[in-house]
């Protein structure tokens, strides 16, 4: 099935939710209670965690859009027909709304070299991480992105290694100071520690964090991402990260606590 196949199934199917249920996005209540975006995104907006969402490693944008429809969705889900339904109040029901949408303001940003992956030292035996693999481009990923509906206004795309992308000039000129969710999905052991470490003064009690390749290497402690992200507790001790739910062979999410232990 080709990719362009893909994408009108996928419009199809979100015409066909509306109908079923105009309310709420049906979209979002299937998924919510399986994959860690979709449980992060309705965590983050019934909690009022302010912020934006960072995906590190987007490739052609499909997890990216997965996780734009979750949040999204998450705002549906708490949009002011259903918190009509859920007061019987309508004047405290519009105060709640008013106060979900003023703190639930999200942007969504993209961090790709869209050249593959890095030379890696560290994790070089690993079957699956190649130099080179996973390349795309900056201009494919726009395109997934008009292809599935999504709103070019709210999307900020960072190009570039993360050695040389990630810096605190990138946070001040994009107003960048809270994370809602971060996706880290880049693999190696040495992006890890780069994003984690740009990522640090952005955390709050309530950020979601999600490893997209928390068990690779057999769910040794001392590779790859678990690796990256231990060194960086140790360093960050002020941080403790809550175990918030897994999803397919390797992903895992975690609730930031700051100052708890």
């Amino acid at each position: 099935m080709t990719y362009i196949i893909q994408v009108y199934i996928r419009k199809l199917l979100k015409f066909l939710s509306k109908i079923i249920n105009p309310i709420v996005n049906r979209d979002f209540v299937l998924k919510k209670n399986f994959q860690p975006i979709f449980l992060a995104a309705d965590f983050v907006f019934s909690e009022n965690i302010e912020g934006d969402y960072l995906e590190f490693g987007v490739f052609k944008g499909a997890s990216f859009i997965e996780a734009y429809d979750a949040c999204e969705g998450a705002k549906k889900w708490n949009s002011k027909k259903f918190n009509e339904q859920s007061f019987e109040n309508k004047k405290n029901a519009d105060k709640k709304f008013k106060q979900i949408i003023i703190k639930n303001e999200i942007r969504y940003f993209a961090f790709d070299s869209f050249e593959g992956l890095p030379k890696e030292n560290d994790d070089a035996e690993h079957p699956r991480f190649h130099e080179g693999r996973f390349k795309s481009s900056k201009e494919f990923f726009i395109k997934s992105c008009k292809l599935n509906n999504l709103d070019l206004s709210k999307i900020i795309v960072c190009e570039g290694f993360y050695e040389k992308s990630l810096n605190e000039d990138f946070l001040k000129n994009n107003n960048l100071t809270k994370a809602a969710i971060v996706m880290i999905d880049c693999d190696l052991y040495s992006s890890t520690r780069t994003v984690l470490n740009f990522i640090t003064p952005l955390l709050q009690n309530g950020t979601i964090i999600i490893f997209d390749d928390w068990f690779t290497y057999k769910g040794m402690k001392n590779k790859g991402q678990q690796k990256a992200t231990y060194e960086w507790l140790k360093i960050n001790n002020n941080i403790n990260l809550l175990e918030h739910s897994r999803y397919g062979k390797s992903q895992k999410s975690f609730i930031v606590n700051m100052g708890v232990n």
